[in-house]
């Protein structure tokens, strides 16, 4: 049921990531370049790692279905549109707010746009922009993909279609795990929907439909790579091929986004363990390494030239880029402040929620199934890794690979958005177990189970949808109270804000430049010619960035209009900020773009340097 969905969206990838490899190669050449002709030269790449990958997949299916041999109905389609259904109906309910979260207009929809020359226009000159103007491009890119042909709020359709790709690869994993397994009876497909329904029933997941945010985007190739390392063993007659399959998906995951970089190991750890003779016997360990680099290190190489670190402004600490903090960026906030934390975490935010998230979510079944999974744990060693029953060791397999994953989140960034794969995993671990446990005849255990699932799903469901679906990386207003009032302000502007519908206003202000602020993505689509000159202290050459200051943006905002965009819930609060950089207002404006709601305007400052302190 998955192939045609994982195809397009790795064949996606592939086309975004050639139209990035020759963004760079224009940009070392110091060569500009028309739309036309970075799509032209970008087609030689796509066509090349197109038919590779066509070529690897072509064998990777075929042999899915001689050695697994899952079938499916055409109505089974008809089932997985039907359990979507909350999903559908989440995404429309959302549909008409734009996503005007703050690390959206912070970075997001800059790097949406970005083509290297802005780097070099806005920020090279001293000091970095914002720390996520280096971050890797390719799922901000995918997301601007959707913007630009559907407009600011149909563009983030993209997560919902995503559930939908994820969906169906669950659907085929437990399938597989179903027909591979000796004590379980064929389940009927109603139930394999429900798990699947069940294992993406959670706050992390839910809360991005209908926004920017990029961090489910890597999840269906995370659940291939687990399909794989389940149920394909290597062997001489197909190992190249599946080996080159799995790590490559793995380095396209890597692109995507960092974050998924302990999940790649993880699941590469438990590969090579499955197929250890196999590695063993073809040295396979080096090739491994250096297909995993193929996708992520194009943007490692731009950023070692441009920062001296290659993955800014992370770990600056070991890199020492000249252009950052010499520290290792983390948000204190979340995650175990201690090593022995990492331990009980999961309880610590059941008691103190705050430590979770911005809305103080937790979910049951990161706490339930923590425990479940450590008990299978030590199930598995007083049996002395002896497990007869399949169902069993691959249930006992996922649990692992989970609560690898858990461990890992915690000590990188202890944030569960980041991390939505644990819950799904944890999700699917509680489908299974209530299935082992009904088959088997534990009735106490299975309705003990039943209640905790159905719990967290009540709560989940209380938390995204009785409240008035407002829950999400912006606060979306009630259904029942707001949104009809919303809905009439917002409705004509469907399909109608691929522009900022304010376009004329802007020319006629004569911007030469920004300041940069946290509205730099903004500002990207505002007026896309304009520089925006950071001075906002990242960089560790405190003197040159200064002289910058006193030579460049001093000079420049005696001759030309500068100005300086902030957000309306922290406007005063960045006015201070520029009172105490020795800059004066010289005039205001409060503008509507079509990406912000009437009731969260942007406002826009022309400002100067004074000629004395004041």
């Amino acid at each position: 049921m998955r192939k045609p969905f994982i195809f397009l969206l790795v064949i996606f990838s592939l086309w975004i990531w050639s139209l990035d490899a020759t963004d760079i190669l224009f940009y070392y050449l110091k060569r500009s370049y028309s739309t036309v002709s970075l799509f032209t030269v970008s087609l030689l790449p796509f066509s090349i790692l197109s038919f590779y990958f066509i070529r690897l997949f072509r064998k990777y299916f075929t042999e899915e279905k001689q050695v697994i041999g899952i079938s499916h109905k055409k109505t089974d389609y008809l089932f997985v549109l039907a359990f979507l259904t909350p999903v559908i109906y989440l995404n429309v309910a959302r549909i008409y707010f734009p996503d005007v979260s703050y690390d959206i207009g912070s970075y997001h929809l800059y790097l949406q746009e970005l083509n290297r020359f802005d780097n070099l226009k806005n920020f090279n000159m001293v000091g970095s922009g914002a720390g996520g103007t280096y971050f890797f491009t390719l799922s901000y890119k995918f997301f601007g993909i959707f913007r630009h042909l559907l407009g600011f709020r149909m563009g983030a359709i993209l997560n919902t279609l995503l559930f939908f790709v994820c969906f169906t690869s669950l659907f085929d994993l437990i399938k597989m795990i179903v027909k591979e397994s000796n004590g379980i009876n064929r389940l009927p497909v109603f139930f394999i929907g429900l798990i699947c329904l069940f294992a993406i029933w959670a706050d992390n997941t839910l809360i991005i439909i209908n926004s920017y945010v990029v961090d489910f985007l890597g999840i269906p190739i995370l659940i291939e790579l687990l399909i794989i390392v389940l149920f394909r063993k290597l062997h001489a007659t197909n190992g190249k091929n599946i080996l080159m399959l799995f790590f490559l998906l793995a380095s396209l995951l890597i692109a995507y986004k960092l974050t998924f970089i302990p999940y790649a190991l993880v699941l590469s750890i438990a590969l090579i363990i499955r197929n250890r003779e196999y590695f063993l016997k073809k040295k396979q360990m080096l090739l491994t390494g250096l297909i995993t680099l193929l996708f992520p290190l194009l943007y490692m190489i731009y950023n070692y030239t441009e920062t001296q670190n290659p993955i800014f402004p992370l770990y600056n600490a070991v890199f020492k880029s000249p252009l950052f903090e010499i520290r290792n960026f983390k948000d204190e906030r979340w995650g175990p402040r201690s090593i022995a934390e990492v331990f009980y975490y999961n309880i610590v935010c059941a008691l103190d929620k705050s430590r979770t998230n911005e809305w103080r979510f937790f979910s049951v079944r990161l706490l339930g199934e923590y425990f479940i999974i450590i008990s299978g744990m030590l199930y598995l060693a007083i049996n002395k890794f002896r497990i007869k029953d399949r169902f069993m060791q691959l249930l006992l397999l996922i649990s692992a690979i989970a609560i690898s994953f858990n461990y890992l989140l915690l000590i990188t960034t202890g944030y569960y958005r980041y991390g939505i794969i644990v819950e799904i995993l944890f999700g699917l671990c509680l489908a299974l177990w209530l299935m082992y446990f009904l088959q088997f005849k534990k009735y106490i255990l299975f309705f003990a189970l039943l209640v905790l699932c159905s719990v967290q799903s009540i709560n989940t469901f209380n938390r995204i949808f009785k409240r008035g679906t407002n829950y999400s990386w912006y606060d979306y207003p009630s259904i029942k109270k707001d949104r009809p009032e919303f809905v009439k302000q917002q409705k004509h502007l469907l399909l109608h804000d691929r522009q900022s519908g304010i376009e004329k206003e802007i020319a006629s202000l004569q911007i030469d430049g920004f300041l940069s602020s946290d509205c730099d993505g903004y500002i990207r689509i505002l007026s896309p010619q304009s520089p925006i000159f950071n001075i906002t202290a990242y960089g560790n050459r405190k003197k040159l960035i200064t002289d910058f200051e006193e030579k460049v943006i001093d000079s420049f905002s005696q001759k030309h209009h500068l100005y300086f965009l902030a957000r309306k819930e922290n406007v005063f609060q960045k006015l201070q900020e520029l009172a105490e950089k020795n800059y004066e207002t010289e005039k205001v404006l409060c503008i509507y773009p079509s990406f912000t709601y009437i009731e969260t305007p942007l406002y826009l400052f022309r400002i100067k340097k004074c000629s004395v302190q004041q």
